[in-house]
């Protein structure tokens, strides 16, 4: 009652405040009695409703067998009202006409309002798609989170503004009148916005062809790199990262040696980590000599000549005496050092009296086969001629070498078949994706499947999780989810950093891809995205406006499998095609895009502030309808109370 006197205060004299119960039924009940079950029906799911047009999709047709249970009911000319959120919150109204057969029966997230008699229709659905009719029906909703219904007494205690009918039909057609033109207005506004799209790829596509930069190309030709040698650099930081990768696996290996070291180690198997130590070193040339006379006094201390007393006392002072030599000369060695440390523990071992007497001759005697060996594979290896540079050739060299040329003949099964692509500049080359990304472990990788990142995990706060709804094209959409550190710390393999692309391999025209910004923090890939790092030769804004080309959307159109949700594999984005032109013009096509793109950006800032303008308008008119400001009021038209009493009337005489 006291928003029908709010309302009462802010309308013409003309106009009466009723409920909506007072002139509608609402959710009427439907008699199965008289239908045969194989009548056909329109069936509609809310998901066929179009938010605040009012517009919908009757094209499916049921049994009414199939849908005489479990579903909503509605008649030609009622007015359907979702009432589950967020449907409702996003106007999903609409008056249901042309059914099949007259009936139809759809979701059961629908109130249904079937007005009396001759009422228009199209009166009652303006004035319940208004955006403060929503606002105030969101504040009486019941339920709990993310299941919040509008009851269906909201509805039936709806104060609702009621002019004369005449008038009703005159605000109406004025309101449609006023919706036509913009209606109008929209159109030519998405009409040009869909130019602004065009324009992007023309864009884009322009420079993945090279016609971009053509002229600037020409005017600097003298100063570009060919893109081939730019890849052969490439190529060979791919080959020192297998080199590094060695020397690491070594640096480890070692240290595990030196923790374990003890006097029992064998003799040649020191002399061998020594070496492998100095290589690790980076020795200069000047410590060559050093090496090779430590080599050689080594040789000279475990002489088979010696019996075993000798080969023990000359054994520790070649440890001695070498790590003295090293130190004279600026260097270090912690191999040497820590099997003095283990023999001079044994030693005092051996001459504590608490202890049982032991000898050394079964520590070096068991050993003393192996120091033949041992003095045989170093004259064979030609150690002694070749240095210390043998054992970086035998131990980190000849292995990295190796590691790559298995590495590079992996990616020549899958070489890149450029035949179909367009041709290209010349000085430009077709590179795989993977031939662009840093030298470093997961440099492309996908996010985490299954149960190690569910949607329970996430929380309000956190670090982020990037997943599709952030893939925009070329730019990076900020849809928030997060997780609790201690998850993302257990996810820290599939972390992403700014600058890093992420390419969707699942959803509308993958791959597109954006860039990660500063803004996001800490923050994983979930699964279907993938986080690609480009090498530091590589521009990746250029990456980035490659792979959102309409060329590399054909090519993964091509390319996706899967039945249901096709999808690009892990395999396949490592192989998206990518031109490569020099770095210094990459730098240029990036500056010409982006100078483009913020026109168009600009644009496009002026068609939503337009087309946001145009939303206000709306309901700004329908504000003024429903307070009697659209249209005059003409006083010959039948008072709206004597409309309303007859409406009392017909429906007490239906009751009796």
């Amino acid at each position: 009652m006291k928003d029908q006197f709010q309302i009462k205060n802010r309308v013409p004299k003309s106009w009466e405040v009723t409920s909506l119960a007072d002139i509608a039924r609402i959710n009427p009940k439907i008699s199965p009695n008289g239908i045969d079950a194989e009548t056909e029906v329109t069936f509609l799911p809310m998901k066929l409703v179009e938010e605040v047009s009012g517009r919908y999709n009757g094209s499916y047709i049921r049994r009414f067998s199939e849908v005489s249970r479990g579903y909503t009911h509605f008649s030609d000319g009622d007015v359907i009202f979702a009432k589950i959120t967020p449907c409702m919150e996003n106007g999903k109204v609409a008056i249901v006409e042309s059914l099949r057969n007259g009936l139809g029966f759809g979701s059961t997230e629908f109130h249904v309002v079937r007005l009396e008699g001759e009422l228009p229709r199209k009166f009652l659905f303006y004035y319940l798609i208004r955006e403060g009719l929503r606002q105030d029906a969101r504040k009486h909703m019941t339920g709990s989170a993310g299941q919040l219904r509008v009851p269906s007494s909201y509805l039936e205690n709806l104060a609702l503004p009621f002019p004369p009918l005449p008038e009703q039909h005159r605000i109406v057609a004025k309101i449609e009148e006023l919706f036509t033109k913009l209606d109008a207005g929209v159109k030519a506004l998405n009409e040009l916005k869909m130019q602004l799209k065009r324009y992007r790829q023309s864009v884009l596509q322009s420079a993945f062809e090279g016609k971009l930069t053509a002229k600037w190309r020409e005017e600097h030709q003298d100063e570009l790199e060919p893109a081939t040698m730019l890849l052969e650099r490439l190529k060979e930081e791919r080959k020192n990262r297998c080199l590094m990768e060695q020397r690491e696996s070594l640096r480890w290996v070692m240290e595990s040696q030196i923790r374990n070291s003890s006097a029992a180690d064998a003799p040649d198997n020191v002399m061998r980590d020594f070496l492998i130590e100095m290589v690790l070193q980076d020795l200069d040339v000047t410590h060559n000599n050093l090496i090779d006379s430590v080599v050689a006094a080594y040789l000279h201390a475990v002489s088979d000549k010696m019996d075993i007393n000798s080969l023990t006392k000359n054994y520790l002072r070649w440890l001695h005496d070498s790590m003295i030599a090293l130190q004279n000369d600026g260097l270090e060695s912690k191999v040497l050092q820590a099997q003095l440390a283990g023999w001079n523990r044994y030693i005092n071992e051996e001459l504590n009296p608490k202890t049982p007497r032991r000898t050394l001759t079964p520590i070096l005697g068991a050993e003393y086969s192996m120091f033949d060996s041992f003095k045989q594979w170093l004259v064979t290896s030609s150690i002694e001629s070749q240095g210390i540079g043998y054992v970086r050739r035998k131990f980190l060299e000849e292995p990295a070498k190796t590691n790559w040329e298995k590495s590079e003949a992996k990616r020549k099964t899958s070489e890149l078949d450029s035949s179909s692509f367009p041709e290209l500049p010349n000085g430009w080359v077709w590179a795989k994706l993977e031939e662009l990304a840093a030298e470093e472990p997961n440099s492309i990788t996908d996010g985490p499947f299954g149960s190690n990142l569910k949607t329970s995990h996430y929380t309000a706060h956190g670090p982020r999780v990037i997943r599709l709804q952030n893939i925009g094209d070329v730019r990076f959409v900020d849809e928030i989810a997060h997780i609790s550190s201690a998850h993302f710390d257990k996810l820290r393999k599939y972390e992403i950093f700014s600058g890093d692309i992420v390419i969707a391999s699942l959803g509308s025209s993958p791959p597109r891809s954006c860039i990660i910004p500063e803004s996001v923090g800490p923050a994983i890939v979930k699964a279907d995205c993938i986080r690609f790092r480009s090498h530091s030769l590589m521009n990746n804004r250029w990456i980035n406006f490659a792979l959102n080309s309409d060329s590399t959307r054909k090519w993964g159109a091509r390319a996706v499998h899967g039945v249901g949700r096709p999808r690009l594999g892990l395999h396949n984005v490592r192989n998206i095609p990518i031109p490569v032109p020099a770095a210094m013009e990459q730098a240029q096509i990036v500056s010409e895009i982006e100078r483009r793109f913020s026109l168009i950006d600009a644009i496009e800032s002026i068609i939503e502030g337009s087309r946001t303008q145009s939303n206000r308008l709306r309901q700004s008119i329908l504000e003024r309808a429903f307070e009697g400001k659209l249209v005059p009021q003409n006083p010959t038209d039948e008072p709206a109370e004597k409309l309303l009493d007859r409406i009392k009337f017909i429906r007490a005489e239906a009751r009796t």
